[in-house]
């Protein structure tokens, strides 16, 4: 399938980049960190409050949905992720630290075995 390839390609392209910055679990692993340490400005947070984690859990919904005729497996993996966003989300809003460190350390998680099911598919 031209879009299961077309998604190798890009992940591929993020792992040989890894020198540039950080990119996809390590960069959810640092932002965990952060947010852990609170080194976030209030305009940055309420970013990730308002914009960035509402949107990402609806792209991985959008993937999951995607993938769910074919690849069961990566079809769960981008559901968990969205419902990680959404805590996400929640747990940032009610300042519950260590709560929304544990959430994005476990989306990193996936993240990562979601490029590894990937890459080997």
């Amino acid at each position: 399938m031209a879009t299961n390839e077309a998604i190798k390609h890009f992940l591929s392209l993020e792992q040989k980049s890894e020198g540039s910055g950080l990119t996809g679990s390590k960069a959810i692993e640092k932002l965990a960190q952060l947010l852990l340490e609170v080194k976030l400005p209030p305009v940055q947070k309420g970013n990730l409050a308002y914009f960035s984690f509402p949107l990402s859990a609806r792209r991985c919904n959008d993937y999951a949905r995607f993938f769910e005729p074919y690849d069961a497996d990566r079809s769960k993996i981008k559901y968990e992720q969205a419902k990680c966003f959404g805590k996400s989300q929640m747990y940032l809003m009610k300042q519950r630290w260590d709560q929304l460190y544990e959430t994005l350390c476990d989306l990193a998680d996936l993240e990562e075995e979601f490029q590894i099911k990937t890459i080997h598919s």
